[in-house]
C-alpha cells in the first residue's frame, strides 16, 4: 500500500500563485536583470525548495540578498512550504539585522547568491534554542547559511537539518523605527492574501499588466508587491538595482519597461519626478497605489502631469492590520491631504472616545517583544484571528494623517 502523502498546512499566499500558474503556465511571471521566467518554472522551483525547507525542518526562514529571481523564488517557498518568512535587506547596518534576525529567532537564513551568503556568515548568528541553553561546556553553533544557485531557481547545496518540527504560515517584519523603536510584527499569509486577492479583483489584475518592483526587502509591502501580480496572473518587474541614479530614475523606467501598475510611498514619488526633470507623459501606466504617508493634492497633480491616464488610489492602514484596511480612488484631488476612504471588506471602523478603532479578523497576530500601541489582547496563531478591535490612534492624529474618511 502507498504511503499517504503528508497533509501540508494551509498556504494561502502560494495558493493564490498556483491558480495563476494553472490557468496560464508558459506566461511570464517575473523579469529581472534582463532574465525572465515563467509561471511554470517559478512555481515548480518554489515548491522544489518548499520541499527541501520541509525536510531540514524549517521553523523560521530569513530571506535575505538582491532582489531579482531567486529573491522572488525564495518567498514562493517559504510561502509553500509553509514556514515563518523573515525578509531582511543585505543594505541595513549589521547591528540591526542582528538584531531583526535574533528577534525572530530564525534557523536558518537563505540567501539569494553566494556574496550575500557570505556577508551574512559573518554576522555569526547562534541559534536562539542555544543562546537559552545553560550549558556552557561546547562552543555554541552558528545558524547554517546556504544561497540559490546563480539561476536563483535552485539551492548551490544541501540544505542542513536545523530543526524537527517546521513552521507555519506567518512571517515578521520590522517597523520603520521613525517614532521610536522598530518593532517586530507577525502577520498571517490568511490576512495578507486578504488583500491581495481584494487588490487584484477590485482593480481587474490580470494578464495583461505589468506590476513595478520598487518596494525594500524589509517591508511588509514587499509582499504587496510580488504576491499580487503572481496571485493574478501578471508580470512582476523587478527595478534595476541602480534604478535612481539612471538616467530619467524612476519614471523613465517605468516607461522604458512598459509598466502598467505601481505602488509608492508619497515623498518617493516626489523625489522620483524631481530627479527625473522634464519628461514627454506616459499613458501606459494604469494604476499608481500610494501608501506609507498622507497623500497630498500636489503629489497627485505632479504624478497625472507625467502619467496623465493613471488611475490614483491612496491606500491606508496600521501595521497591525496587515497592509492597507482603507482605500479611496482620487478623482479632482480635494486641497490639502487626500481623503482614505472606505474601509477594505470586513473591515469595521469606530470612533471610542476620540480614539480610532479598528477591526477585522484579517489583521497582525501578535507584535514580539514588546507590544506597540494597537496590540490586542487575543490572536491567532494560524488561520483568520478573532474580529478583536485595535486601538489605533486618536481621532485628530488620523485625521491629520489621513484626511477625511469617506462615508
Amino acid at each position: 500500500m502507498a504511503d499517504e502523502l503528508p497533509v501540508l498546512p494551509p498556504a494561502p499566499l502560494a495558493d493564490l500563485v498556483r491558480e495563476a500558474a494553472a490557468a496560464a503556465p508558459e506566461s511570464v511571471a517575473v523579469e529581472a536583470g534582463g532574465r525572465a521566467v515563467t509561471y511554470w518554472d517559478l512555481v515548480g522551483s518554489a515548491d522544489r525548495l518548499a520541499d527541501e525547507l520541509r525536510e531540514a525542518g524549517a521553523g523560521t526562514v530569513a530571506v535575505t540578498g538582491p532582489c531579482g529571481i531567486g529573491f522572488v523564488v525564495a518567498l514562493l517557498a517559504a510561502a509553500a512550504a509553509p514556514v515563518r518568512l523573515v525578509t531582511v535587506d543585505p543594505g541595513l547596518p549589521a547591528a540591526r539585522r542582528v538584531a531583526m534576525l535574533e528577534t525572530a529567532a530564525v534557523d536558518l537564513v537563505l540567501a539569494t547568491d553566494e556574496a550575500s551568503a557570505i556577508e551574512a556568515a559573518s554576522l555569526n548568528l547562534v541559534p536562539a534554542k542555544e543562546k537559552k541553553s545553560t550549558d556552557t561546556a561546547e562552543r555554541p553553533g552558528r545558524v547554517p547559511i546556504c544561497h540559490l544557485s546563480p539561476d536563483g531557481l535552485s539551492l548551490a547545496g544541501p540544505l542542513p537539518t536545523v530543526g524537527p518540527a517546521g513552521g507555519s504560515a506567518t512571517y515578521v517584519f520590522f517597523t520603520s523605527g521613525t517614532t521610536g523603536e522598530a518593532k517586530a510584527v507577525l502577520g498571517r499569509q490568511a490576512a495578507a492574501a486578504h488583500f491581495v486577492r481584494w487588490q487584484r479583483v477590485r482593480f481587474l489584475a490580470g494578464s495583461g499588466d505589468r506590476f513595478a518592483q520598487l518596494t525594500g526587502p524589509s517591508s511588509d509591502g514587499l509582499l504587496r508587491d510580488v504576491f499580487t501580480p503572481l496571485g493574478a496572473g501578471a508580470t512582476l518587474c523587478v527595478a534595476p538595482a541602480d534604478v535612481a541614479v539612471r538616467p530619467g530614475g524612476v519614471t523613465a523606467w517605468l516607461s522604458d519597461a512598459g509598466i502598467t501598475a505601481v505602488h509608492a510611498v508619497p515623498s518617493l514619488a516626489t523625489r522620483w519626478l524631481a530627479a527625473a526633470g522634464p519628461a514627454e507623459p506616459w499613458s501606459g501606466l494604469r494604476l499608481s497605489f500610494f501608501a506609507g504617508e498622507p497623500l497630498s493634492d500636489v503629489t497627485v497633480s505632479r504624478w497625472r502631469e507625467r502619467f496623465p491616464d493613471t488611475r490614483v488610489i491612496n491606500l491606508y492602514g496600521p501595521p497591525e492590520t496587515t497592509l492597507a484596511k482603507f482605500c479611496h480612488e482620487v478623482g479632482e484631488p480635494v486641497p490639502g491631504i487626500q481623503p482614505v476612504g472606505r474601509p477594505l471588506p470586513e473591515t469595521d471602523l469606530r470612533l471610542v472616545d476620540g480614539e480610532v478603532w479598528i477591526r477585522t479578523p484579517y489583521r497582525t497576530s501578535t507584535t514580539r517583544g514588546k507590544p506597540t500601541r494597537g496590540s490586542s489582547a487575543t490572536a491567532a496563531r494560524s488561520g483568520t484571528a478573532p474580529a478583536t478591535w485595535v486601538s489605533w490612534t486618536t481621532w485628530a492624529s488620523f485625521a491629520c494623517a489621513a484626511g477625511p474618511v469617506s462615508r
